[in-house]
């Protein structure tokens, strides 16, 4: 099962990692249409479980640090994303 994080800045751009990797980013994601993204984007992968989706508020700490920039792994990030549940 996929693990998929979409982390959104305090300007509303969305960055959404898949089992920690940077797949995608927009302002925001799908045009705003994010349930015809998620569609879209279980066929793209061709998934089986479409896997649970967690959305976070990137901290402060972080948004300072990356300056504009999303990091291709959430692993980079001083917060610990991959925790959530």
């Amino acid at each position: 099962m996929k693990r998929i994080i979409v982390l959104i800045s305090s300007d509303g751009y969305e960055a959404i990692y898949i089992d920690g990797e940077l797949y995608d980013e927009g302002n925001p994601l799908g045009e705003g249409d994010s349930q015809l993204y998620f569609l879209r984007l279980h066929e793209k992968m061709d998934w089986v479980e479409s896997g649970h989706v967690f959305y976070a508020s990137m901290s402060e700490d972080d948004e300072l640090e990356a300056v504009g920039e999303w990091y291709g792994s959430l692993s980079e990030y001083k917060t610990n994303y991959q925790d959530l549940d």
